[in-house]
């Protein structure tokens, strides 16, 4: 993953990106994503300690003792011997080991950790769609900004050629000084409306690379053109949402953790033994001592304190079924949201393009009635900039039908045919 992550980053910055290359860089490196791999790789530390427990355990020690005793606690007369023994050395070279043999909170631990790692797998999926989300939209944002800089490039050689017709009128005494004004006027509005389209597309590729974790946070550039027209809403579901798919995890975490806080009040059977060598003076008296044994354990009576953790548990249990039920629910809205908006935004955009057809109409005519002579400038400077609101009205409705097409992906949980921003 780390390497193809790095081959993607290094072909992001050779190459412009395309949509469904931006949704597929977002979803693996996208800090979410990266946190949701780090609790992932946690809980998969967690399994391994509980396999751990599993295994013998094996303990090496060595000790040096000097000591001094009374006979007499010992409970044993010694009459005419005196209680007080002085000090004396004790050394001891051990090894010892102990097995689990019937242990079922330990198997329980196990199954336990198993679903949570499935639980956080699911966890991190959605993470990862989000973040495909994120990424899709925000590649649109730079797709919109850049239709909206072309267009507002057309709009300043639109007002400069106006600029320039009026200039040539007025030597011809065809036009005023208050008709060059105007469109002196016009094109300096269109100037700025340029210099603001520009800005708003730098920090939309700013905004993508740093999504995208770009080193350097550097701009990023893109491959394709927003789609100005509606799209079909023909995307087919592929899977279970992942959301719910990750409550259902959850769910059966928590059945696991039920499981495991019962196996706590079962009794428990483990193996033991040590060796080793142990005397006063290890060269003249030492002894190699040892044990071998079976211990069995059953606590019978804590106080109530794991009969309450199996309640707590069952409480999670509960959650989480409500948690399966909302997720649920929740996924059935969100696509039923998504195809409304998808419905919605197409229509608007239709009409914007009707709008825009007709401002660029508008325009055509007052530029030929004012060639002719037969108006002043006004109606076409008017004209210009009715046809800079329908036209940025048009690529706005074409960016959020788009991006409400990405959202309806989301929710049928399906990335795949994009192509450089078209839907397909």
């Amino acid at each position: 993953m780390t390497i193809s992550v790095l081959l993607l980053t290094v072909q992001t910055l050779a190459a412009p990106l395309t949509l469904e290359q931006a949704i597929l860089r977002a979803r693996d490196s996208a800090a979410s994503n990266l946190s949701a791999q780090q609790r992932l790789a946690d809980d998969s530390l967690t399994r391994h300690e509980v396999l751990g427990h599993f295994l013998p355990k094996v303990e090496l020690s060595a000790s040096q003792l000097a000591q001094s005793s009374n006979i007499a606690t010992f409970g044993i007369p010694m009459h005419g011997v005196p209680n007080y023994v002085p000090f004396y050395s004790i050394q001891d070279l051990r090894a010892s080991a102990s097995v689990p043999l019937v242990n079922a909170a330990l198997w329980s631990r196990l199954h336990e950790t198993r679903s949570s790692l499935a639980q956080r797998g699911q966890e991190k999926e959605v993470a990862r769609e989000l973040a495909a989300l994120q990424g899709g939209v925000a590649w649109l944002e730079v797709a919109r900004a850049k239709a909206l800089t072309k267009d507002r490039e057309d709009a300043v050689r639109l007002a400069h050629e106006l600029t320039g017709l009026v200039e040539e009128q007025k030597q011809a005494g065809g036009a005023t000084r208050l008709d060059l004004v105007r469109a002196q006027a016009q094109e300096l509005q269109a100037q700025r409306a340029l210099s603001a389209a520009r800005l708003s597309l730098e920090k939309a590729r700013l905004a993508l690379g740093r999504l995208l974790g770009v080193p350097g946070g550097e701009p990023v550039d893109i491959s394709g053109d927003l789609p100005l027209e509606p799209v079909a809403a023909g995307v087919a579901a592929k899977t279970e949402p992942v959301a719910v798919r990750a409550a259902r995890a959850g769910r059966e975490a928590a059945n696991e953790a039920v499981r495991t806080a019962r196996a706590d009040e079962l009794p428990t059977l483990s193996a033991f033994g040590d060796y080793g060598y142990l005397g006063t003076h290890l060269e003249k008296d030492g002894e190699w001592t040892g044990k071998v044994g079976i211990q069995a354990s059953w606590e019978l009576f804590d106080g109530g304190s794991k009969r309450t953790k199996v309640e707590k548990a069952r409480v999670r249990v509960r959650l989480a079924e409500i948690a399966v039920r909302d997720a649920r629910l929740a996924a059935s809205q969100d696509e039923q949201d998504a195809l409304v908006s998808v419905k919605e935004s197409g229509e608007q955009l239709r009409q914007a393009m009707a709008a825009s057809l007709l401002a660029d109409t508008e325009l055509v005519l007052a530029q030929e009635k004012f060639k002719a002579g037969a108006s002043g400038n006004s109606e076409v400077v008017q004209a210009q900039g009715g046809r800079s609101q329908a036209h940025a009205a048009w690529i706005d409705a074409a960016g959020a039908h788009q991006a409400a097409l990405l959202r309806l992906r989301y929710a049928r949980g399906n990335w795949e045919g994009l192509q450089g921003g078209t839907d397909r």
